[in-house]
């Protein structure tokens, strides 16, 4: 009779959805896979030159080359929402994390011996790079009301900084001279893992609440 009486205020109930949400596996689940998806593109992006060495013996190609990718982070964000709308959510996620994984094979076998492609790729990581990201917002405010969302990314966006902790520890452990075959081959184990959790948790239960 009381709580009849005395219903909550949206800010209430924002907040007990929030604390429930906060402490569902489904969230950790999310944040788990935002971590995978961000991690190999975070550690391409932020060794591009040290692996680029590797390949390509020329600082000043390398550092104008680098700077033309700002232009394709901007096709990368822009390029999210229209992809998000033709295809949805769920296969907006797939899609992230499969170009992930081809990217992967690729830097261990054919790229780095291959000038042409490993410069593809540094040129594209941008672009999808970016994408990610705006997956990790759209994901997040669709699955959750907007105000239980903005408060669940105060934890979600803590994804970038696991990311970048996970490259810098491969960065010591796995790298051995020139050779990132081992640090690749851990992104794809970690993706692979993430895919199925995409398909346990959102492509499976897309028709339900989360």
């Amino acid at each position: 009779l009381e709580a009849m009486l005395s219903p909550m205020t949206p800010e209430e109930e924002a907040e007990e959805e929030y604390l429930r949400q906060k402490r569902s596996i489904a969230f950790w689940v999310l944040l788990f896979i935002g971590i995978a998806r961000n991690a190999q593109p975070c550690f391409l992006l932020e060794n591009f030159k040290v692996q680029a060495f590797c390949v390509i013996n020329d600082d000043v190609w390398l550092t104008r080359m680098f700077s033309l990718t700002a232009f394709t982070g901007v096709l990368g964000n822009i390029s999210a929402s229209y992809i998000w709308d033709a295809i949805g959510m769920v296969n907006s996620n797939y899609l992230a994390i499969a170009v992930n994984l081809v990217v992967d094979v690729l830097m261990m076998t054919i790229a780095p011996s291959s000038p042409g492609l490993f410069m593809g790729i540094i040129f594209f990581a941008r672009a999808y790079s970016s994408y990610d990201i705006q997956i990790n917002n759209m994901t997040m405010f669709s699955l959750y009301d907007s105000m239980v969302a903005l408060k669940l990314s105060k934890i979600f966006d803590f994804n970038f900084f696991f990311a970048i902790c996970i490259g810098v520890a491969f960065n010591f452990v796995l790298v051995y001279e020139c050779s990132y075959k081992m640090v690749y081959f851990c992104f794809f184990v970690l993706e692979a893992i993430a895919m199925f959790l995409i398909y346990q948790f959102l492509d499976k239960k897309k028709d339900k609440t989360i």
